[in-house]
C-alpha cells in the first residue's frame, strides 16, 4: 500500500512540474511564470513574464500580447520600439519610448509623428507634418481641413481649381492660383475674362472672341476670319462654314 502512495505522489509531483514547466516564462533561464489578462471567464497568455513581456497590447482576438519579448527591462521588444512608419529603422530612445502612453497604437519617431500637440499618431502627410485627424490648409492661417478628395494639401475654398485637378498652388481667389487667373493661353499675360453672372472663363476677353463657335468645343482657332477651329472648319480654303462628314448612300 505504501509503495502505491509513494508512486501516486511520484506521479503528482511529475504532473505538477510538468505543467509549471509549461507556464513557464519561454525566456532562456527564466523560471517565472508567464502573465496573462482575464477576458470574461476565459484567460489569455503571454508567452512571457510580466518583465519579459512587451507593452504592445493587440486586441483580444489577435491574442493580445506581443510575440517577442523584451531585453534588459524595456517596455517595449525591439520591433515595437522601432519607428512604426514604412522604411523606417529609427530606434525610440529609452525615456521616449518608456513615456508613450497608449500601448494599443504602434511608436513613432519625431520625423513620423504628429506635429499637433502631444498627438503620438503617424503623419499622414509629409508637407503637414500631421496625421490625418489633426491636419489643417496649407494656407497661411486657415485652420480648416484639407481637401482630401481632390488629394489637395488646402482646403476647398484654397484649392486651385484651374489645372483640372493637377495644380498645387494656392488658390488666391475663385478657387484659382495666381496662374491660373491669367489667360490659358501660354504667353498671355490678360487676366481670365468674367462673364456678366460672375463666372471666370479660362481665357481672356481677346482669345474668347477665337474659340470655335461650334457647341461644347471651345477650342481655338487659328485663323482670325474663321468660325471654326481646324477640327470643325471647312477644309476648303477661305470657306468659313463648318465641316460636314458625307456619309455614303
Amino acid at each position: 500500500m505504501a509503495s502505491r502512495q509513494n508512486s501516486w505522489t511520484s506521479n503528482t509531483s511529475s504532473v505538477r512540474r510538468s505543467s509549471r514547466a509549461q507556464r513557464e516564462c519561454k525566456v532562456s533561464g527564466c523560471k517565472k511564470l508567464h502573465c496573462y489578462v482575464k477576458a470574461g471567464e476565459k484567460k489569455i497568455y503571454s508567452q512571457y513574464c510580466i518583465r519579459h513581456t512587451c507593452f504592445r497590447r493587440f486586441s483580444i482576438k489577435d491574442g493580445f500580447f506581443c510575440s517577442i519579448h523584451v531585453v534588459n527591462d524595456e517596455k517595449y521588444c525591439l520591433e515595437h520600439m522601432t519607428c512604426a512608419a514604412d522604411q523606417c529603422r529609427h530606434t525610440g530612445s529609452y525615456e521616449d519610448v518608456q513615456t508613450h502612453e497608449d500601448d494599443t497604437h504602434p511608436w513613432f519617431c519625431p520625423s513620423h509623428r504628429c506635429g499637433h500637440d502631444n498627438c503620438k499618431s503617424g503623419i499622414d502627410d509629409i508637407l503637414s507634418k500631421r496625421c490625418r485627424e489633426h491636419q489643417e490648409c496649407a494656407a497661411p492661417q486657415c485652420t480648416s481641413k484639407p481637401d482630401h478628395n481632390a488629394y489637395s494639401h488646402y482646403c476647398p475654398t484654397h484649392t486651385c481649381q484651374g489645372g483640372a485637378g493637377t495644380c498645387s498652388l494656392q488658390a488666391i481667389s475663385d478657387n484659382r492660383c495666381r496662374d491660373h487667373l491669367k489667360c490659358g493661353l501660354p504667353s498671355c499675360p490678360r487676366p481670365c475674362h468674367r462673364t456678366a453672372a460672375g463666372r471666370l472663363e479660362f481665357l481672356c476677353h481677346a482669345h474668347l472672341a477665337t474659340k470655335c463657335v461650334r457647341p461644347g468645343c471651345g477650342r481655338i482657332k487659328l485663323y482670325a476670319h474663321r468660325r471654326y477651329c481646324l477640327d470643325h472648319g471647312c477644309c476648303v480654303p477661305d470657306c468659313t462654314g463648318e465641316r460636314h462628314l458625307l456619309r455614303g448612300t
